[in-house]
């Protein structure tokens, strides 16, 4: 007997935009709301197995996002990874509801380092600050979606960082010395649509 249990594998493209939740710990500064904001896109591959709602995703995402902090524009552009295992609840591939979930893999793209000052009213620096983005990091995605017409799909999903994503260092401009540092996490609401071939 002849079962239809060969997995189907998809190859297609994904393109969306990244609301940030940027934040540092510990530091008092304000955000500019405007400005947290960014978009990717990418390939991606989808494998499903006939009459069975599980399947899985990947994509090799280039991403970036965009936050303003104390006047200076950070912006953090990396490849990601994720990995997404769905399950699947619908007309088949015609029309599907799914859920999603899975591990994200990052490297940065960015400058390893964002150098930026503080100056007094006589426009002499005090104090300057070391922003270095991490090499690489971990993350998670949870979400849902929407399968329509078979080759589009319509998702959104929050992005959650496993840890810090860039180390902010405070030095003194005149003794030169590290005078205190924070960490800072970029996690991002994601809506996006993919095009299966």
């Amino acid at each position: 007997m002849d079962l239809p249990t060969r997995a189907q594998v998809k190859f297609g493209v994904r393109g969306g935009i990244n609301l940030v939740d940027f934040s540092i710990k510990n530091y008092h500064t304000t955000f500019d709301e405007a400005n947290r904001a960014g978009y990717f896109f990418g390939p991606v591959m989808k494998i499903a197995i006939p009459a069975c709602p599980i399947g899985i995703d990947l994509a090799l995402i280039y991403d970036e996002r965009t936050a303003e902090v104390d006047g200076i524009s950070a912006t953090h552009k990396t490849i990601n990874i994720p990995v997404n295992a769905r399950f699947s609840v619908g007309m088949g591939e015609a029309f599907n509801v799914f859920a999603f979930g899975g591990p994200q893999y990052t490297f940065n793209r960015s400058d390893d380092k964002i150098y930026y000052s503080e100056s007094d009213f006589q426009s002499v620096v005090k104090s300057y600050k070391d922003w270095s983005w991490r090499s690489s990091y971990l993350s998670f995605n949870v979400g849902i979606g929407v399968t329509l017409f078979k080759h589009v799909e319509l998702r959104g999903n929050y992005n959650i960082a496993c840890g810090r994503t860039a180390d902010v260092t405070v030095y003194d401009a005149i003794k030169k010395t590290a005078t205190d540092s924070f960490q800072s996490h970029y996690n991002a609401w994601q809506i996006a649509t993919t095009v299966y071939f």
